[in-house]
């Protein structure tokens, strides 16, 4: 063989831009498409027993050249002594283990030019098709095996489906759907068994079963739809099948063995399966339920249904989804009506829900509120149930309610003036002889907020500050609600009446924190004492007793020639409005300011001594105490807080 030639066409290949996992057609022009006939597990019955197609027949002109899509060694050339049933597997490992290899069949044996043992090269012409007795039938059941052995003992299996990985893939025809029977979308049975069901009286353990064809690159040749997928939901939406793979003909094939392909389609009197040469007779009936959710085909998934009893009588709607092997996708469904239960079936339920629910602020009231469906088949009147925590229980009552609908029902108002935590909801219906309990209550939470916002300390300017000095003014702000807020806190300044100092900041806060305020600096050059104020501006909040808190400071200068001096600090003594001093010897004299330098209170002392005077009742606030004696003076700063 000419070695030069397969590197070429090696290059060639390779220039398709083929990626890992991928392999160009078998057949010239390899960097186009060709017409599939027969596809991956396609329903086939030539007058025996029906079998699931284990290959794809790529159709071809007679004596086209066939050529090697990968690399590899020859495991086995195939020679029947039928001049039809010839072929080559090229499999990816010239040992004895275990391997896959591509399997090329229907090969004229007078073309084929390898032999076994031999290394293939990609894009090598291998052999040339045999002239198929059915006219434009010629073609190369191409297909996917795995055996071991240096030389193959047999085809081994037929495990995957190289469909999806040609490259490159157009494939522009979308699945079909077409009626199952007359009028119906779809076919209902009992399982594994020829007994039809009504759509509109469905019961027991059933089969469900679609009718599709699809086409690949052919204007004729019907074939198998790639992927089938299906779910069923009620008419509310709640699916009682979700979403569940039926087949993806992906996977392995055993060969003509008939028990996959019972699994797959349904073949008697009313579904009549057909497969052969007739293009125009060509019937595919899927039964889409026979399936455990994964690809692989046993013949145990016949054993799958749909299961009726499991779930409530009452309309459903049963959807299928078909898809291709390049991903062009149909969908189409069907409501059926289930009928297990007796002639009277009396059965309503809590859907969910509506209210309360969340997050709501402790204080304020509440419409409870909840849907409900009646899944039984007569008219019911009943009362239904809402509890939240231990301090709503109330009912309301539905009249006249419909089989199969749904009711939005509102329960008298309720308030939520409770302490801030998580409390249970329950709603319930009471219907008299229902028969199906299951769905009568549903549960939920509400979250009650509490929006409390506390200006919890001044934390400068205290005590004392030298006059035109810089200080920023600053406060601990606490959230004492269980709910992130963002709200306004301010400092207030003042002197006498004259508001000398206003600034206003924003803080987030999550649940139960703490922040620090600070706000701009500023200084002050007037000498005396200073009122100020943190304030808290939470809207809705529900404790405004904690929302501020005053304090005081005062402005001083050093004595005239005293360049460094230590600032005194002037204590403040939190005490309540009944109290008593003790004077110190050496302080005769006691004055009582407020805040706003008015004497409210003066008293000489006669001699020196130390001794301990009752100070009359004051009303809440902060005041200044002056104590004087000879040369000597001290000021202390009380808050009289109850």
């Amino acid at each position: 063989m000419n070695t030069g030639i397969k590197i070429i066409s090696f290059l060639l290949i390779s220039s398709f831009g083929l990626v890992f996992g991928s392999i160009p057609w078998p057949h010239p022009p390899q960097d186009s498409v060709h017409p599939i006939g027969n596809s991956w597990g396609l329903f086939q019955d030539y007058g025996g027993t029906p079998y699931l197609h284990n290959g794809n027949d790529i159709m071809t002109p007679p004596l086209w050249p066939v050529t090697a899509v990968r690399y590899g060694y020859v495991k086995k050339v195939w020679t029947t002594g039928n001049p039809l049933y010839n072929g080559i597997t090229i499999g990816d490992s010239a040992g004895s283990g275990f391997c896959s290899g591509y399997m090329y069949y229907h090969i004229d044996p007078n073309t084929i030019t390898v032999q076994e043992g031999d290394t293939v090269y990609p894009g090598e012409t291998i052999g040339r098709i045999v002239t198929w007795p059915v006219a434009e039938f010629h073609h190369n059941h191409f297909s996917k095996n795995r055996n071991s052995g240096v030389i193959w003992p047999s085809y081994g299996t037929f495990y995957k489906n190289p469909l999806a990985e040609f490259i490159p893939d157009n494939d522009s025809t979308v699945p079909n759907f077409l009626n199952a029977i007359s009028g119906q979308k779809f076919a209902i049975c009992l399982n594994n068994r020829s007994t039809y069901l009504n759509p509109d009286s469905v019961y027991g353990d059933c089969d469900l079963i679609c009718r599709l064809e699809d086409k690949i690159n052919h204007r004729v040749w019907k074939v198998a739809v790639y992927k089938i997928s299906y779910s069923i939901r009620d008419t509310l939406g709640n699916y009682v099948v979700p979403l569940k793979l039926s087949f993806q003909f992906s996977e392995s094939i055993e060969a003509y063995y008939p028990g996959q392909c019972r699994t797959v389609y349904k073949d008697d009197a009313v579904c009549n399966s057909n497969c052969d040469y007739d293009s125009l007779a060509r019937r595919l009936y899927y039964i889409f339920t026979n399936t455990d959710g994964d690809p692989l085909i046993e013949g145990s998934d016949s054993l799958e249904c749909w299961r009726t009893s499991l779930i409530p009588d009452g309309p459903y709607w049963i959807k299928v989804m078909a898809e291709d092997e390049f991903g062009n996708r149909v969908q189409d469904s069907m409501l059926v009506r289930v009928k297990n239960r007796p002639n009277v079936w009396r059965d309503v339920g809590v859907l969910s829900i509506v209210a309360p629910g969340g997050e709501i602020d402790s204080g304020l009231s509440f419409v409870p509120a909840c849907t409900l469906y009646n899944y039984g088949n007569t008219t019911e009147s009943y009362r239904v149930r809402m509890k939240v925590g231990s301090f709503y229980n109330d009912t309301a009552r539905i009249t006249n309610h419909s089989p199969g609908t749904k009711v939005y029902l509102i329960f008298p108002i309720g308030n939520l003036s409770v302490p801030r935590g998580i409390y249970p909801v329950t709603c319930s219906t009471e219907l008299v002889s229902d028969t199906n309990r299951r769905n009568d209550k549903r549960e939920g939470q509400v979250l009650v907020r509490v929006l409390d916002a506390q200006a919890g300390a001044i934390l400068s300017p205290v005590d004392s500050l030298r006059a035109d000095s810089l200080f920023v003014p600053k406060g601990l702000v606490r959230n004492l609600g269980n709910t992130t807020v963002n709200f306004p806190v301010s400092f207030l300044i003042q002197r006498g009446v004259d508001t000398l100092y206003q600034k206003r900041i924003n803080i987030t806060f999550l649940p139960e924190s703490t922040a620090l305020a600070l706000f701009p600096e500023t200084s002050f050059s007037v000498l005396g004492w200073y009122y100020t104020q943190l304030r808290t501006e939470l809207a809705g909040d529900r404790y405004p007793g904690n929302d501020r808190i005053s304090d005081s400071f005062r402005i001083y200068q050093p004595p005239s020639g005293v360049l460094e001096g230590k600032e005194r600090e002037v204590i403040s003594n939190p005490l309540k409005s009944d109290f008593s001093l003790l004077v110190l010897e050496g302080f005769n004299r006691i004055e009582i300011y407020n805040i706003l330098g008015e004497v409210l209170y003066s008293m000489t002392l006669s001699g020196e001594k130390s001794g301990r005077i009752k100070i009359p009742r004051l009303p809440v606030g902060i005041y200044i105490l002056n104590f004087t004696g000879g040369e000597k003076r001290e000021e202390r700063k009380v808050i009289i807080f109850r």
